[in-house]
């Protein structure tokens, strides 16, 4: 298991395409690290499952299964609701691209799915940033 509590985790290079237990399967090249920054770290545990896997059938989605284990209601870190947000990035030229943002339920500790981009070449070779923190209010 990848353990990350906001201190970067080194990913190991795959030599071939493993087949997971979700259904995915492992991005072939080294994805370098993925950085987590858990604005919700004083509530929430957060760890990363599984190296980045790509979803089957041709989708092109490249995703993290994260564990979540709550330790208090994210409301004690200030979020107005059971919302959380997420965001991934990659940092490219100096320059920081978000790839994809998204809301989850954390009234629980649970495992979601996290989509990190929409192509396994814009996370190819590189760092990739998850942000987690309160949903903003609507």
């Amino acid at each position: 298991m990848l353990a990350a509590c906001g201190k970067p985790m080194n990913i190991m290079a795959l030599i071939s395409i493993l087949h997971l237990s979700s259904g995915g399967v492992a991005l072939a090249a080294d994805t370098g690290r993925i950085i987590i920054r858990n604005d919700l770290a004083a509530c929430v545990d957060m760890r990363v499952e599984k190296p980045p896997f790509e979803y089957p059938n041709g989708s092109n989605i490249v995703a993290i299964n994260a564990n979540f284990k709550l330790r208090k209601p994210i409301g004690a870190c200030g979020c107005m609701s059971a919302l959380a947000r997420y965001a991934s990035s990659v940092n490219e030229r100096e320059s920081r691209l978000f790839l994809q943002q998204g809301l989850f339920n954390l009234k629980k500790s649970d495992t979601k799915t996290l989509p990190l981009a929409t192509e396994p070449a814009l996370v190819k070779d590189g760092n990739i940033e998850i942000m987690v923190g309160c949903a903003r209010p609507r």
